[in-house]
């Protein structure tokens, strides 16, 4: 008994890439050890067991050669058990190349062989390779491997296995024969069903411990992760070899990735089978090296298997997934929760990559958390920085004056990273309630910026005063902060510490040279928060320090007030004016100009102080029913003198006010505007107003009537704006091509009112652009009267005038006014009636073109009419219609079934037809046609084609082509759909007769018309004649050629052929049938007149003899020799479709004969005797069908 071998226990085994691997799938490794029989694969002990004779060429061409009817086998152990259901898996395939030679019934048989011995037969497979001519004789050599024709058995699916089967034996068995069967490249594959199975990826397994049980699963840069499978479910996967494929153009290298065992990658597997599926859990081990370079991207990962299966693909990304906070930067000063000014503080963290650091993370949620209470939540920025402002609130404090600041972020599967951070927090300073601050005898706030200082203004006395018993006694210093007094030039002293006593203490502070804001802090032993004294100091002239803004915009003109409307006056600290810190007030003055105070109100008042605001200083002033300038003046405490605005403006809302409009009309009617013609528009101020001193813009804005702003244009354009000079402001205006009315609004900056001006009119020059052409029609047909008509355009304002209107013709050869009439006559005034001037026309019995102009009265403008033409009331009278380069020109006209025709209507000579446009339309079967039914399109001088699909089957169609405005078009109702060979409509009899001299055959043509034939049924008729390239027939037909006969559905025409009554020589013509919807005749067969002379018309010659008279003759040839056989006189019976047969009837002592055939009148007679006595009996016949018109049938040919 041969040994059972694991499938591949030698080596591992090679993808195979046979047909039946989808691409989707795993490629199965082979299970077949050596399937190409190398040498030494063949023997006891080995992995092919043998009976009977074999050879193997060489290393170099591992194939085998099996004798006639050698067995070769192999037995295989399965690694899972077969799934019998048809189509269903696990299964197993087999395949091989093969060449039988001349061998037959060679097979492959695949046996049971879970017993240990060969048991039932399971399938076989037969092999039919090319098969080759055998030796006569003996085995040959074997061939050579360049000599092997290789067939290849594709991969098929093993029959009759089940679960109950555990190993299998293949045998192949050569058959019985001269030759050898040759095998290489074995193959047995196992197909899986798809995996069932549950995956996990465990991020940190020896940390963290992140899991993912879905995809797309995450991993982690710089991360060590583990893939686990667990296979409960997974049927004939487990215990089987699984590999991790990767499915990316990059190398895992390249995103910094690697497995244990390492990843698949296409057909290359080196280690990364070597883990099986378990049905508790499988796990590789993918360990990420990223640095801060390596690239973030989407993975597909697959579950493959080391057989044939759908690959199971998981979608992935390598990236950042787990987070890692750094420590809070930022916590390390005090705040006091009722100071706004020290309430706030900005905290910082940065956000990276837990396992690699240097990979900052973008747009990671970092939540802020005080003494555990949610207040913000922000983004990391590019560089993974996260800021947030804590602003300390009531209670923050706490009992010990500190708040626990917590920052947490969270990642993956819900991984959080946490860093808190230690805050001092105050309720408050006790510095406000318990000291005074005093400047220069003045008891100031030092909360807001109190300390004021102008430049060069030399020393100044600061004083702290107790309010009560808590500073008394404690030292008590005065400190810059980070220098930032002494930066701007100012120095105070003393500058130690002092005891505060009951009367306060003093320093003295000098000012110095820069604008811009300082902090004074008094610092008290003991106590953590400071008192911090903000203060300005500022240019000594105001003018530097503030801008002045009307309604909120700055202005460096004299400001406008409007009558009526209360605006707002403001003074504001120029944008790096220390003033904004500081608490000063400002007092506004009214100082009289052409405008008096009573004309102008505030509030607050003039004179009366004003608290600065954040902003600055605000004042709502309201104007009076005046126009014209007055001042306003602003003091500031602080400040010695004040800043003034000397030239302020009221001015009324209503433009109409302050200005007014004046035109340069060119006509006297102030309305009118000329096309092309330029004229000035001009808005001035009115006396008394000081607009053109407001720096203020105007615009023209165009009011539309019946036209828009594209038909007059302005320069400067609409609505752009223009300055207001002392002379105004003007626009000139064009006229563009159109007529109508419109017009205009003039605006100004600040006015609520415009000044409009309506009722313009534009009108052309050119009386063509006034007026419409109306028509009844623009094709006039010979007499019938149409309507021709002028109207005003709808936008004209020609509709308002009554000039009258004549008509004029102008001669365009035939037409003239004698063939054209008009009503009213031409040359006559004629009023409108009803908005309209009309003519009746009606034209004579010619065709053209009518070209009509209507005269304005009194004016040399004319309207020239589009073209008009006058034509017949038939199309048929105007063009002619083509139909495959056909003319169409009797009441029925044949078309081709189901194919498609081209028709070309194409006006006649002269026909004004040619500028109008024509459609197709069909009435009793659907014509498919190009353009589509019913579409037009243009008549040209050459006319308009239409491609038409005629339908199959013969039958009759109406259809036609008409022109809008004539009548009746080219239409007929005998259009016949026929095949396109004219016997193909008809039954022709045809027959090949000879005729003699003065002989009659009766009914000798015959032609019928099928019932329901269309040609018969459109009365159709035809006529029999001969084909005149060919000879003049010496025959008449009855009835004769000139005759036309109609043709009756279902019924038969015949004509007789009488001979002539002397025939000096034979012939032959073909007679046709004609109809004259066919170009083509129909053929009816041919006619061969004879002599009526024996042997003139058809005669056999050999050897340049003629054979004959008589029933029998006797001809000799030569043995072994070929002999010429002639006939003569058959060429009218071959153009007549006559045929020649030459047959042996009987072969008399005669070892062999040939007949060779040159042509239909020549052959060769060949023939080897055996003796003196041999002959040939010979039977030659000239036939055509049924019909034997000549046969020699007793020719001896005797053997010489």
């Amino acid at each position: 008994m041969s040994k059972l071998h694991q499938a591949n226990d030698e080596k591992p085994g090679v993808p195979s890439g046979r047909q039946g691997d989808k691409q989707e799938e795993s490629k199965s490794h082979d299970l077949v050890r050596e399937p190409s029989f190398p040498l030494g694969s063949i023997g006891t002990g080995k992995a092919w067991q043998f009976k009977g004779d074999y050879e193997q060429p060489s290393a170099a061409y591992p194939y085998v050669a099996l004798y006639p009817e050698a067995q070769l086998w192999q037995d295989i152990v399965l690694p899972v058990a077969a799934n019998p259901v048809d189509d269903a898996r696990p299964d197993y395939w087999v395949g091989w190349e093969y060449d039988t030679g001349s061998l037959t019934d060679c097979t492959l048989t695949v046996h049971d062989f879970s017993e240990g011995k060969e048991g039932a037969l399971l399938d076989t497979l037969v092999m039919e390779g090319v098969k080759a001519t055998p030796p006569a004789h003996g085995l040959p050599p074997v061939p050579k491997p360049e000599n092997v024709n290789w067939t290849t058995r594709d991969l098929q699916r093993i029959k009759g296995l089940h679960s109950g089967i555990t190993a299998i034996r293949i045998k192949f068995e050569a058959g019985d024969g001269r030759s050898y069967l040759n095998l290489r490249n074995t193959d047995l594959d196992v197909r899986l069903p798809e995996l069932k199975a549950k995956v996990t990826l465990v991020v940190d397994p020896d940390g963290l411990k992140i899991e993912q049980a879905a995809a797309p699963y995450q991993f982690c840069h710089g991360a060590e992760h583990r893939l686990e499978v667990s296979g409960d479910e997974a049927g004939s996967w487990l215990d089987q070899p699984v590999a991790l494929s990767w499915h990316e153009d990059k190398l895992p290298i390249e995103l910094a990735l690697q497995a244990a065992p390492p990843f698949q990658r296409g057909d290359v597997d080196g280690d990364s089978f070597q883990n099986t599926l378990s049905a508790t859990k499988t796990a590789w081990t993918i360990t990420s090296s990223a640095d801060a370079t390596t690239a973030s991207v989407p993975l597909s990962l697959g579950l493959k298997s080391w057989w044939q299966a759908a690959i199971g693909k998981h979608d992935a990304n390598v990236g950042d997934y787990v987070y890692g906070l750094s420590k809070i930067e930022g916590g390390e000063v005090a705040l006091v929760i009722d100071d706004q000014n020290a309430n706030s503080a900005t905290l910082t963290t940065y956000v990276s990559n837990f396992f690699v650091p240097g990979r900052s993370i973008k747009g990671a949620q970092v939540q802020w958390l005080v003494n555990g209470v949610p207040f913000a939540t922000e983004p990391s920025d590019e560089r993974g920085q996260v800021l947030v402002k804590y602003t300390a609130q009531k209670g923050d404090e706490g009992t010990g004056n500190e708040a626990e600041l917590k920052a947490i972020c969270t990642s993956l599967e819900g991984y959080s990273s946490e860093k808190n951070q230690k805050i001092r927090v105050f309720a408050s300073s006790p510095w406000a309630d318990e000291v005074e601050v005093w400047l220069n005898g003045k008891q100031v706030d030092g909360k807001t910026g109190g300390l004021h200082l102008t430049l060069g203004s030399g020393e100044h006395k600061l004083q702290l005063k107790p309010k009560g018993g808590f500073f008394i006694d404690k030292e008590i210093a005065l400190q810059s902060p980070g220098g930032n007094a002494e930066k701007l030039g100012i120095g105070f002293s003393p500058s130690g510490s002092r005891r505060m006593t009951d009367q306060g203490l003093e320093w003295t502070i000098t000012s110095g040279n820069q604008r811009g804001v300082f902090v004074l802090d008094a610092v008290a032993a003991g106590l953590n928060v400071p008192f911090s004294l903000e203060g300005g100091q500022t240019s000594a002239n105001l003018a530097d320090e503030v801008d002045f803004k009307v309604a909120g915009v700055i202005t460096q003109k004299p400001p406008v007030f409007w009558r009526s409307k209360a605006q707002v006056f403001s003074m504001v600290p120029k944008p790096d004016s220390p003033l904004k810190r500081l608490a000063l007030k400002a007092t506004l003055t009214f100082v009289d100009g052409s405008v008096a105070k009573p004309h102008m109100s505030a509030v607050p008042e003039f004179g009366k102080e004003n608290a600065q605001e954040e902003s600055g200083w605000s004042w709502s002033l309201t104007g009076g029913a005046a126009s014209g300038t007055f001042g306003l003046s602003v003091s500031l405490e602080g400040f010695s003198a004040p800043v003034s605005l000397a030239k302020a403006m009221l001015l009324s809302t209503r433009l109409d006010d302050e200005m007014l409009v004046t035109v340069k009309w060119l006509s006297p009617s102030s309305e009118v505007f000329y096309r092309g013609l330029e004229q000035e528009v001009r808005l001035v101020p009115r006396a008394g107003s000081p607009i053109a001193d407001a720096s203020l813009k105007a615009s023209l804005t165009f009011v539309a009537g019946t036209l828009a702003k594209e038909h007059m244009k302005a320069e400067p354009d609409y609505p752009e704006t223009q300055d207001i000079t002392a002379s105004g402001a003007s626009w000139l205006l064009t006229g563009q091509e159109a007529s109508g009315t419109f017009g205009f609004k003039f605006s100004a900056d600040g006015f609520s009112e415009s000044i409009e001006l309506s009722g313009g009119a534009l009108l052309s020059t050119l009386l063509s652009d006034e007026l419409d052409l109306e028509y009844s029609s623009q094709v006039l047909q010979r007499g019938k009267a149409a309507t021709f008509s002028v109207r005003p355009k709808p936008a004209s304002p020609l509709a308002k005038l009554k000039l009258r209107c004549k008509l004029e013709l102008k001669s365009l050869g035939p037409i003239t006014k004698d063939t054209v009439s008009a009503e009213p006559n031409y040359a006559e005034l004629v009023d409108w009636v009803d908005g309209r001037i009309q003519w009746l026309l009606t034209g004579k019995e010619v065709s053209g073109y009518v070209d009509l102009q209507v005269i304005l009265e009194g004016d040399r403008s004319k309207v020239t009419s589009n073209y008009l033409v006058l034509v017949s009331t038939s199309l048929i009278d105007e063009a002619d219609l083509i139909i495959n380069g056909k003319p169409v020109q009797y009441d029925a006209f044949m078309l081709p079934q189901g194919e498609e025709v081209t028709a070309l209507v194409r006006p006649k000579p002269g026909s004004p037809v040619e500028r109008l446009s024509a459609f197709f339309d069909y009435f009793t079967v659907e014509v498919p046609s190009t353009p589509e039914r019913i579409k037009s399109q243009r008549l040209t001088e050459n006319g308009a084609t239409w491609k038409l699909t005629v339908p199959a089957g013969s039958q009759k169609l109406k259809m036609g082509f008409y022109v809008p405005g004539i009548d009746r078009g080219w239409e007929r109702e005998k259009f016949l759909v026929l095949p396109s060979n004219l016997e193909d409509s008809l039954e022709i009899t045809r027959e090949l007769v000879a005729i003699k001299p003065k002989e009659t055959v009766v009914d000798y043509f015959k032609v019928k018309s099928p019932v329901g034939s269309v040609l018969a049924e459109a009365g159709e008729e035809v006529n029999v004649f001969y084909d005149i390239s060919g000879p003049m027939p010496r025959v008449s037909f009855s009835p004769g050629t000139n005759v036309k006969r109609t043709l009756i559905a279902g019924g038969t025409l015949a004509w007789d052929v009488i001979g002539d009554d002397f025939v000096k020589e034979s012939g032959a013509a073909r007679v046709i049938f004609q109809n004259r919807l066919y170009d083509r005749p129909a053929s009816a067969g041919t006619i061969v007149w004879l002599t009526g002379v024996p042997y003139d018309d058809l005669a056999l010659w050999v050897d340049d003899k003629r054979v004959g008279p008589g029933s029998t003759w006797n001809v000799g040839i030569k043995s072994g020799v070929k002999t010429k056989f002639v006939w003569a006189g058959i060429d009218n019976f071959l153009r007549g479709g006559a045929k020649v047969r030459v047959s042996v009837d009987l072969a008399y002592r005669v070892k062999g004969y040939s007949i060779d055939h040159v042509d239909e009148k020549t052959f060769y007679v060949q023939a080897t005797k055996e003796d003196d006595s041999a002959y040939l009996r010979v039977v030659c016949e000239i036939y055509e069908g049924e019909n034997i018109f000549h046969r020699y049938g007793n020719l001896k040919v005797q053997i010489e």
